[in-house]
Formats: C-alpha cells, structure tokens, sequence
C-alpha cells in the first residue's frame, strides 16, 4: 500500500480536487528486466520494430484528429514526436540491446530512452530539458504498444486525478469533454507546454510535482492542491476532510463569481475597467465568450511555432488568426508576434534561423534577425485584420531602435501586399514594455507605438536577475518590490502623456494582492489566464478607485516588498480578505 507523500510543483490553474489517482502510462516507467534467449532475438526485434509502427501510425490519427479538429497548425505539434520514429539512434539502440545484451523489448526500449534523455536532463539549458519530454513520450509510446495496447486515458466519465510523467497535445485533446477533476504531473514549468495544455484543460493542475509518476498508484487517493502547489497521495482522514471542504469552498465560490459574470466591472466609484484573457490555444477561445470577458489581451502567438520541424506558413496561420477572431464574435483581440527564445526554443530545421537559449537573440530582436520568419507571420496577421478587429504588439522591445526596425518591416509588407493586390488590415501596432530599458525609455517610444502592453513576469525578472522558473528564486520574484512599481509608474506616465492605451498581462493582473495596486498605478485594462477572470472581475467590483490610488502613492514611497504587501494588507483586508482566503494569497 502506498504511503503517504507530499509532491510540491508549481500551481498552472487554481483550484482543490480530490480523488481516486488514474496514471496515465503507469507501468511503462520501469518495465520488468528480463532477458532473452538466443532463439528468441530476431522475433524480439521484430516485436519492437512493429510495436514502434503501430504506435507511429497511432500518433499519425492522433495528429489528424488535431487537425481536424483545431486546423492544421495544431496537428503539426507532434510532428517532432513523429520524426523520432525514423531516428537511427533509437532503433540501433534498441537493437543492440536486445541482440548484444538479450534484454527484452521493453527492458530495452525503457533503457534506450533513459540513455537519450540523460544529457539532455543535464544541460543547464531549459529548453534541452524539455526537449527529453518528446522523448519520454515516444519511449512510452511505444512500451504501450509492447503491452498490448492498454487503455491509457480515463474513460469520459471517470471523476478522477489524472497523474502523469507528461501531458501531451494528444492526451490534452482527449481529456477536453471529460470528468477528470485535476491534473498532476511530473515534468513541466510555469511556462511549459504541460503547463500550457494544463491551463487549457481549465481543471486544478500542478506541474512538476517531481517524483509523483513513480510513486502514484491507481485508486489511490490524491489531493490536487492548485492553491498551495502541492500534490498529496494518500492522505490521511483529516487531510481528506479538509481538501474536501476546500474543494467545496473553492467550488462554491467560483459558481458565485462565475453567477456574477454578467455584472458590470465597475469600482466601487464608478470607473469601468476592461478585463481581457490570455490564450495560447485557439479552442480556448469559446472560454473567453463564455466567461464575458472584453475580448483577447494577449494571444501568445509562438505555441504555433513550437514543437515542428518547418515554422508555420502565411495561410496556416492565417486560418489559426482568422478563426481565432471570427470565434471572439465582434470582440477584440491583440496578437502578440511570436516571442522565441530562451525557454520557448524551436525546433526547426537547419538552415533556419534559431534564437539564443540564453538572452540576446530572442523576442523581437529574434524575429528582426530572421526577417523571412518575421515577414510572414506579418503578412498573416496584416490579412487577418480584414476579418474583424484585431491588434499586433512586439515583444521584449528594448529601445526604440528595435521598434523603429520592426514598424520598418511591417511598412516594407504592407506594400508588398499592395502590390500583389491581397487585402489587408490596418490594425492599431503596440509595443510591450517588459524590460527595465523600455520602461525607462517608454516616453520615446510612446511617440511610435499605438498603445503600451507590460509583461509583468519578464519585466520583474528583467528587474530584480531571477530565473521564474527556479523555485529557488521565486521568494525573489516579487512584483511588490518597489523598483517595479516605479517602473510601471513611468509607463503609465508616458502613456498617458502620449494619449494611448496602456494595459497589463503579465501575472500581476490576476495576482489578488497586486490587483489593488495595479489599478491604483493607473491601469484600467487588464488581461489575465482564462481561469483567473471571475476572480480578476470581482476585485474590481469589491474596491474603490481612490482607495487603490491611496494605497499606490503610500507603496511608492515604501522601502520593501514586503513593507508594500503589509500596505496593501492594511488597507485592503475587510474587502478583499474572502478572495485572498480562497486564493491562498496570505498562507
């Protein structure tokens, strides 16, 4: 029976569930080690040559389900995945194992894939690390069909807490119309694919939660805590009732916020704000109408460029942008042009340009220096423009120079367009402010860009030298730190000087204690994760405006994060004391 243990992750969608474990792949981690005889090593060759094309043509339907249901561009996500089938080194590996070492099939399969992982979950790089994840997930692959085949996924109607060593595009699509309750696995990040398709899915999910795939057993119980990032197996009576209640709790509360959705979003005094979403995925789409949000604040374009092998072309991604804004039914939109680099690395073919692993060539000055890139995902958007409104911004801008570069190149397609006699859109052009240098310069490049967008989570780590994703820093990390209050003050400013719209989509829109001060600093637009817009809407109903101005003038002249969290506590407290409780904002 398993014992008891507690896996600390990162929370990717907030929320409390309780239930029987379903592991997806469960066995397939350590496969029985067990040898071969002589006679047997051709047919057991063979075994796994064919086990390897089964699951090939598995992940061939899975691709054009995908496709057929979210367009071409989604199916082409496990198109790395499909490559690695024909990769010499897995089956010359697989191979020799069995033929030199007579291990079987899957003992060799399982060791194969271990020794391909394993320089790549050393390197310091984020990206490589991730990349072992395609690899694990073709490793499994192909143990699964070794096996027979068994049922991996629960079936629709099974009330249970996935556990996984990965989710992939595939599973995530699968799940969608489930009665799953919660997600937890073992590999991912803040900013990960697993935790991309986590957040999707909507349900309370925790990513690397590291062990959990080894120790989880089916029917166990677990608590998925979104709340406090953590994952429980085999909890004991009293953690039980208090994850039930808590579930509970959460669950009534979100039915509240969710029953209010149709209110106004109106301070206490009067003044409107305008909440939007951030969205990855098209299909995520429906959710944003649904929660009545203004429209899409931040579509994180780069997800269509991740995980293939040729970059998507000008009417793929046409198609994804036309459909994406037809599905907002008249409300807007602003794509952000794809912001590659660092931990969100592709995987093209050589002779394409690649960014940088570490900062440099990345974001914007990325897409400058791969023009031909660059050039077309301008023409897609310029296009779709035509069908409804829609705004671009650019990425990680430094300083002017970089978005008097991009504005340059986006005037060269316009004409280009002309010429060739294709209609296109004008729509408004937006800079994000996300590092120290544009906020610091951000009344110059007022005069060039058609409204701001601050990307608290790059600007915070840009400001304060932590890494997000190490959970080292995160104590670091913190938006309250003085330094970036004054630079969000000096963006404001400038905006405001200028006579455009400034907005915020980074972490600190739905963060319940910075909310406040976000407002108070002068922000009335806001875009945030799809699951956290009940919450984001209901601070702004349960505030006044003059308050959060109040409380930003006495944060400005604080010495510390933490002196400026003990202001916001203060003043704050009786109004927003409920949402912070189920957030657990003050834990």
């Amino acid at each position: 029976m398993s014992e008891r243990a507690v896996h600390k992750g990162i929370a990717v969608c907030p929320g409390v569930a309780i239930g029987p474990i379903w592991v997806i792949d469960g066995g397939l981690t350590n496969p029985p080690r067990l040898r071969v005889g002589e006679a047997r090593i051709e047919g057991e060759v063979e075994r796994v040559f064919d086990a390897m094309e089964s699951a090939r043509s598995k992940l061939e339907e899975a691709k054009a389900s995908l496709h057929e249901t979210h367009g071409e561009i989604y199916g082409q996500l496990l198109d790395a995945q499909l490559l690695m089938y024909g990769d010499a080194m897995l089956r010359s590996g697989v191979e020799s194992k069995i033929r030199d070492l007579r291990m079987a099939g899957e003992w060799a399969v399982r060791a194969t894939i271990d020794e391909l992982k394993a320089p790549l979950l050393s390197a310091d790089s984020r990206y490589f690390r991730e990349r072992a994840e395609d690899i694990e997930l073709v490793g499994r692959q192909i143990l699964r069909e070794l096996g027979g085949g068994a049922i991996r996924l629960p079936p629709k109607d099974a009330e249970v807490i996935v556990v996984a060593s990965v989710l992939s595009p595939a599973d995530a699509a699968e799940l969608r119309d489930s009665s799953v309750l919660g997600i937890a696995t073992e590999s991912g990040s803040a900013t990960s694919h697993t935790a991309i398709l986590a957040r999707a899915l909507g349900l309370p999910a925790v990513v690397a939660a590291h062990g959990i795939a080894h120790r989880a057993e089916a029917k166990r119980i677990a608590i998925v805590d979104a709340i406090r990032g953590e994952v429980v197996i085999e909890p004991d009576e009293a953690e039980r009732e208090d994850a039930e209640r808590r579930a509970e709790r959460y669950r009534q509360y979100s039915l509240g916020l969710k029953a209010r959705r149709d209110a106004p979003v109106v301070t206490l005094d009067g003044h409107p704000v305008e909440i939007y979403a951030n969205v990855e995925l098209s299909f995520e789409v429906d959710r944003v109408v649904k929660q009545r949000a203004h429209g899409v604040g931040l579509f994180r374009t780069e997800f269509l460029y991740l995980n293939r092998l040729k970059p998507p072309t000008e009417e793929e991604q046409l198609e994804v942008y036309r459909r994406t804004i037809e599905r907002l039914e008249g409300r807007p939109i602003t794509f952000r042009t794809f912001d590659l680099g660092a931990d969100k690395m592709p995987r093209f073919e050589r002779g394409i340009p690649k960014p940088s692993v570490s900062f440099g060539r990345t974001g914007l000055r990325y897409a400058l220096s791969a023009r031909r890139l660059f050039r077309t995902q301008l023409r897609a958007l310029l296009r779709a423009a035509t069908h409804g409104p829609m705004s671009v911004m650019f990425p990680a801008v430094a300083g002017v120079d970089d978005l008097r570069a991009a504005l340059t190149e986006l005037a060269s397609v316009r004409e280009e367009l002309r010429h060739e006699g294709l209609p296109f859109g004008e729509p408004p052009i937006g800079c994000m402010i996300e590092l120290p240098s544009a906020a610091l310069r951000s009344h110059r490049l007022a005069e060039h860009a058609d409204f701001f967008s601050v990307g608290t989570n790059d600007l915070v780590q840009h400001t304060l030298a932590v890494d997000r994703n190490d959970p080292f820093a995160t104590g670091y990390a913190s938006p309250l730190e003085p330094a970036v209050l004054d630079l969000l003050q000096m963006s404001v400013a400038s905006a405001s000087a200028r006579g455009i719209p400034i907005s915020i989509c980074g972490d600190m829109a739905s963060d319940p204690v910075a909310l406040p001060l976000v407002l108070g600093l002068g922000f009335s637009q806001l875009s945030a994760p799809i699951a956290m817009l009940p919450m984001v809407q209901e601070t702004v109903r349960r505030v006044a405006l003059e308050d959060c101005k109040a409380l930003a003038r006495d944060a400005m002249a604080a010495a510390s994060a933490s002196a400026v969290r003990a202001l916001v506590r203060e003043a704050f407290g009786e109004a927003l004391g409920e949402l912070w409780a189920e957030h657990g904002a003050f834990d």
